[in-house]
């Protein structure tokens, strides 16, 4: 078997399968929807949930208890602009009419938005602008003409009624794999499929609260534009490097993808154990579409869990020559508190662990930020070795078991409840190495005696006696 052509099958590209480009516009939309929840971190705003792929491409939960659809269309750079006779468009203007009739008075408006641009031109019907405008200018003022829209609002009743007639989607309309306006049909009832056939001053009304945006960035802009949002409306995001800020745009992509892709689809008979079925799938939809939801929680989990923040302030630094400063007399400190041999090897290995990592945050990181972060774990560390001694102190005793559960349990709680991001990057091993590398510096103590002589009990390591 010859593999001549294997470096020809890797220097060409394949633009007869047009894959990468449906996966990248699926990205885009995501990427968009991340935007729009993003929005929610505003003082003011009046987005109160964003849903991805529930009956639109995003569908906006208002404050006021109403919806807005929304949906995205991505075409390449330098085409023609897009019409309102296109077959795209006519499927998307369709599709907002169903679902205002299906789901009356609950639709505040739709959005129709493109990273392309529409034709502002035409003085026909091809021109979205004003077709909209005229519905609009109409719905105020009944005697106001509106022949244009009129005439426009036929052509969408009767494509309704040849959709519903052959009982199937227009051509532009059929889900195929990769595209990215493919919409899965819910079989749900009230879906809008079962509505009657519009009326034109149906047609008219959804025209009437239409918004045509053309001013989405391009492809290869909308993760910089994400980022751009970011900074804007978040000051942790703003106060962080540019390596955490791409974090937080991954991690915000890549819920919106999941909330896209019916990622809860498998649920494997988790509401099993409610006997009435009506009540079992009602559950199971229930499930479903809290899948779809991005919250303000959503993005500030996202944000939290990669960006510190505010974050502890030690006055006794940490340099990154220092990580740790770990003294031969942290063996001495644990044998004069009563600890076992077994602690000694855990706090040198734990030592050695925290060493390393905080070797890596200084690369995960720039310096600077790195030092932060390991400099906020040092300090919430030093709070808890303090708590901990106190509470056994004021019993009368210090015992160093009882205080090394005690601190244990408490960096397990904090690194529970750690809403910095910082703690949770560290393994509890790291934390405990932190306990460890302030035993050495004599900031945390395991007994009331500060002999450091070869104290009764278990027997010091070799080397044990080295200041």
């Amino acid at each position: 078997m010859t593999t001549d052509a294997a470096p020809l099958l890797l220097s060409t590209v394949d633009h007869a399968d047009p894959g990468d480009e449906t996966f990248r516009r699926y990205r885009y939309q995501a990427t968009y929807a991340a935007m729009l929840a993003v929005g929610l971190l505003e003082e003011r705003t009046d987005v109160a949930e964003v849903y991805c792929e529930q009956y639109e491409d995003i569908l906006l939960h208002l404050q006021t208890g109403t919806f807005r659809g929304v949906q995205v269309k991505t075409k390449a750079d330098g085409g023609a602009p897009l019409r309102a006779t296109d077959e795209p468009i006519l499927d998307s203007l369709l599709r907002f009419v169903e679902l205002d009739m299906a789901f009356p008075r609950l639709f505040e408006g739709f959005t129709l938005a493109t990273n392309a641009a529409f034709d502002r031109a035409g003085k026909g019907v091809g021109n979205l602008f004003s077709l909209v405008e005229e519905a609009r200018v109409h719905a105020a003022d009944s005697a106001a003409p509106c022949s244009k829209a009129w005439r426009f609002s036929k052509t969408l009743v009767d494509r309704h009624k040849k959709k519903h007639r052959t009982g199937k989607l227009p051509k532009s309309r059929k889900v195929k794999t990769g595209s990215v306006n493919a919409t899965p049909q819910p079989s749900k009832p009230g879906h809008c499929a079962a509505a009657p056939h519009p009326t034109q001053t149906d047609v008219l009304q959804v025209l009437a609260k239409l918004d045509v945006r053309d001013d989405l960035p391009k492809v290869p802009d909308i993760r910089s534009r994400l980022q751009e949002r970011l900074v804007a409306l978040s000051p942790k995001v703003a106060a962080s490097t540019l390596p955490i800020v791409n974090r937080v745009v991954d991690a915000l992509e890549h819920a919106a993808y999941l909330a896209a892709s019916r990622v809860d689809e498998d649920r494997n008979g988790r509401n099993w154990f409610v006997a009435d079925p009506a009540k079992r799938a009602s559950l199971n939809w229930a499930d479903e579409i809290q899948a779809k939801r991005l919250s303000r929680e959503d993005v500030e989990s996202a944000i939290n869990s990669h960006c510190s923040g505010s974050l502890l302030i030690s006055a006794e630094p940490v340099t990154p020559e220092q990580i740790p400063d770990h003294l031969p007399i942290l063996e001495k400190k644990l044998v004069a508190g009563g600890l076992s041999v077994a602690t000694l090897s855990l706090a040198r290995d734990a030592v050695a662990s925290v060493e390393e990592f905080g070797t890596q945050m200084l690369y995960m990181y720039d310096q600077e930020e790195g030092l932060r972060r390991y400099n906020h774990a040092r300090a919430v560390v030093k709070k808890e070795c303090a708590i901990a001694y106190e509470s056994q102190a004021a019993a009368g005793e210090v015992n160093g078991p009882r205080m090394l559960a005690e601190v244990d349990a408490r960096l397990k709680q904090r690194r529970a409840d750690d809403r910095t991001g910082v703690l949770k990057e560290c393994e509890e091993e790291h934390l405990l190495g932190h306990v460890f590398a302030l035993t050495g510096e004599c900031i945390v103590w395991w007994s009331t005696s500060r002999d450091l002589g070869r104290p009764q009990g278990p027997k010091a390591p070799k080397g044990g006696d080295d200041e």
